[in-house]
């Protein structure tokens, strides 16, 4: 199969896409009566499917290790070498959710949120993930613009405009 899979917590993946759904991931994971096809949307004609994750007070490490888990990354794993699965997790240092679930995958990517995130805090985030492979960084929130050799100005304007 060719589709894409998310995974995803409601306040943003389920609001970008306005999805309405009584039940998500956490269900899911809390139930055995509960399908995966059941909380999963296709996204317009699109390849991308999205498992959002609605908000709710659990105790989410519990959830994380259990066998419910490992049904959705092995259902994931099954979609396909041609698949592209993101789990939309919390920030390491928030708790201990994105660790849980990175033994689980095949790499992570950080988020970096410039004039934020500290050198400090990215290496010790990838000292948590380890032994995942870090397999790239997102650098969010750039104020960089006209004239920054980074931005869509200076030594990469040509490669920008073509």
């Amino acid at each position: 199969s060719s589709e894409r899979f998310v995974y995803g917590s409601f306040s943003t993946i389920a609001r970008i896409f306005g999805l309405d759904l009584p039940e998500g991931v956490t269900e899911f994971l809390l139930s055995d009566d509960i399908e995966l096809r059941q909380i999963g949307r296709r996204i317009g004609e699109s390849n991308l499917v999205v498992y959002p994750t609605l908000a709710g007070p659990v105790n989410s490490a519990e959830l994380l290790v259990g066998e419910r888990l490992d049904e959705l990354v092995a259902r994931a794993r099954a979609l396909g070498d041609d698949a592209v699965v993101i789990f939309d997790l919390p920030p390491v240092f928030a708790n201990d959710d994105a660790i849980l679930v990175a033994e689980k995958l095949d790499g992570v990517m950080l988020v970096i949120e410039q004039g934020v995130t500290t050198k400090k805090q990215l290496q010790g985030a990838m000292q948590l993930i380890h032994p995942t492979p870090l397999l790239g960084t997102v650098f969010n929130r750039f104020t960089g613009g006209n004239g920054d050799p980074y931005g869509y100005g200076g030594k990469y304007d040509s490669y920008y405009n073509n």
